[in-house]
């Protein structure tokens, strides 16, 4: 999984402590959070389980992304007989799991990590575990100079769940018959059941969506910082929850499932340069009962987003750094920032706002934690990168 990030932003947000494990490959039957059989492996975290075999792809090892005994982030690994194949299956905790913002991170790290010019061949949602319309799946041709390659994403409870599948455009038949095989040969067990994917339709922004600033508003007392804090243990992605009888009754996304794309974020010129892609939302209702997305800015394809929520109920728009295993309060605003202010928070000039009021760990069992932080005596400087 590519993973793009913004060194100052680390640096400012103190995430270093955080610093992920080396991945560490594992052979078949080695790992105690995966269970194997001779025709299906599972996740013990994450409570599903997939075919060992799936077309000419067989099952090879797992790989542990996150830091040891955390098992949030892990992979299990397909391979073809003669390794021109390739096939992963991830499945991670991040703090906002949404699969249409997942393909959206995906299709542009897709185009970024490619040395050709690759071309989205096709997107649309398909049946995964025997239900329908519960995976969005893109495919790609000439991906770096020649491949075949496809991606799946689909959520269950709070876990995400990616599927690329990639080998030569020749074998385009056998990429296909892959990933057909690995989404029907979900099982999902009931502690996470499949959600609605929440497919995208993205369009560019307008410019006055883009430049209008926000003004950083000053913090509340702890008690109410609290409140603020406790927007972050909400499933953003949407929750799932059961009537007054009880049947099933999936509350919505907050994430609008129109979006537009700003004219880009652009970071680190003196270093060669990035491009932040910047999400809007039109103003409107809340779509969930903590609020409405109204920015998303994808700073890798593996859930680390920041995130404004309008959140009505506290008169305020609150930004949430989103990681694997976290969700981090930053600052408020009286509205949405610009693209102006979200480049000069990246680039580390912006240390207030992007200074942490409160952190929302998440743990594999579905429980959320949240720790308040003391603000600073002194305004902290911007970091040196």
């Amino acid at each position: 999984m590519l993973r793009m990030f913004v060194a100052a932003l680390v640096a400012l947000c103190g995430l270093a402590a955080d610093a992920r494990a080396q991945p560490q490959d594992r052979a078949p039957g080695t790992n105690p959070h995966w269970i194997e059989s001779e025709t299906r492996i599972a996740s013990v975290p994450a409570r599903m389980s997939f075919p060992r075999i799936a077309g000419s792809l067989s099952f090879t090892g797992t790989r542990a992304l996150s830091a040891d005994g955390e098992e949030i982030d892990s992979t299990a690994q397909y391979r073809s007989a003669d390794r021109q194949i390739v096939g992963t299956v991830y499945v991670y905790l991040p703090g906002l799991a949404h699969p249409g913002l997942a393909s959206f991170a995906t299709q542009q790290a897709i185009r970024v990590g490619s040395s050709s010019p690759v071309r989205l061949v096709r997107s649309r949602t398909v049946s995964a575990g025997r239900l329908e319309n519960m995976a969005i799946r893109d495919d790609y041709e000439n991906y770096r100079d020649g491949n075949s390659s496809s991606a799946a994403f689909l959520k269950a409870g709070r876990w995400q769940i990616k599927i690329r599948v990639t080998g030569p455009e020749s074998r385009r038949r056998e990429v296909d018959s892959a990933m057909d095989a690995l989404l029907a040969g979900i099982e999902f067990g009931r502690q996470n059941p499949a959600q609605d994917p929440s497919p995208l339709t993205v369009t560019d922004c307008a410019p006055e969506q883009t430049q209008r600033d926000a003004h950083l508003l000053p913090d509340p007392p702890a008690e109410q910082l609290a409140a603020h804090a406790f927007l972050g243990t909400f499933d953003g992605g949407g929750m799932i929850a059961t009537d007054e009888n009880g049947a099933r009754r999936d509350l919505p996304s907050r994430v609008p499932r129109e979006l537009c794309l700003s004219g880009g974020v652009h970071v680190g010129a003196q270093s060669g340069g990035q491009t932040i892609p910047v999400l809007r939302a039109a103003a409107g209702p809340g779509l969930a009962i903590e609020g409405r997305t109204l920015l998303v800015a994808i700073l890798s394809d593996s859930g680390t987003w920041i995130e404004v929520v309008h959140a009505r109920n506290l008169d305020r728009y609150l930004m949430l750094f989103h990681q694997i295993g976290s969700t981090r309060l930053l600052g408020a605003y009286d509205g949405v920032p610009s693209d102006r202010q979200i480049a000069e928070l990246l680039a580390g000039t912006q240390s207030e706002a992007a200074r942490i009021r409160a952190v929302i760990r998440l743990t594999p069992d579905g429980r959320t934690e949240i720790e308040l932080l003391p603000a600073p005596q002194t305004a902290p400087s911007a970091p040196v990168t």
